[in-house]
């Protein structure tokens, strides 16, 4: 059995990556990972991309919530063509393509086998959003642990993802420029050792 999964769950633009990031750098031996790697992976088979560049293009203010011209879905009525966002385009591939197929759990099994794969004793999931990858996850994890983020302003509004429904998740609430103030929260929360 591995160590730890934590598992952040909050909208988009919350400040996931910040939280995950400042945990990898604080806890001795945490490491980051995300369900999203196979989707990225899907994804750019799926419209035929570049390896990379959905990552790119979803990781990028300014683009990923813009139609792109590569992520064409088909024609609508009179010939106009269907552009996607790469964030539509991530969520039409998980929820009409992959899931439909493989079912609910496939992208936290490929999690699960890759944690399990590279040893990660404990990691840090800042993409958390469906409780059936969790699942997966709790097949190989002692512990695994859902920290919802809030913050005023941010919703789920266009998204697949939304708050986890479990009566052990932990509530942060984090505000404007004080990432280290929510770091702190979980840090208590969770009794983790900080090492830096």
């Amino acid at each position: 059995m591995l160590n730890h999964a934590i598992i952040l769950n909050g909208p988009p633009g919350v400040g996931k990556d910040t939280i995950a990031s400042l945990l990898v750098q604080k806890i001795d031996g945490m490491r980051t990972h995300s369900f999203k790697e196979a989707l990225y992976d899907a994804t750019t088979k799926y419209f035929g991309l570049i390896d990379g560049n959905i990552q790119a293009l979803c990781n990028n203010r300014s683009t990923k919530e813009q139609p792109h011209f590569r992520l064409k879905l088909g024609f609508m009525g009179e010939g106009t063509e269907l552009l996607l966002s790469p964030r539509q385009a991530l969520i039409f591939v998980s929820e009409h393509v992959i899931k439909p197929m493989h079912g609910n759990r496939y992208f936290g099994n490929i999690a699960k086998q890759y944690c399990r794969n590279y040893d990660l004793q404990n990691v840090v999931f800042p993409d958390g959003g469906f409780w059936a990858e969790i699942q997966e996850l709790e097949e190989v994890y002692r512990r695994v642990s859902i920290v919802r983020l809030h913050r005023d302003g941010f919703d789920f509004r266009n998204d697949s993802r939304d708050y986890i429904d479990s009566p052990d998740a932990i509530d942060v609430f984090l505000e404007e420029d004080k990432p280290e103030q929510a770091l702190q929260e979980i840090i208590q929360a969770l009794e983790l050792e900080i090492f830096a």
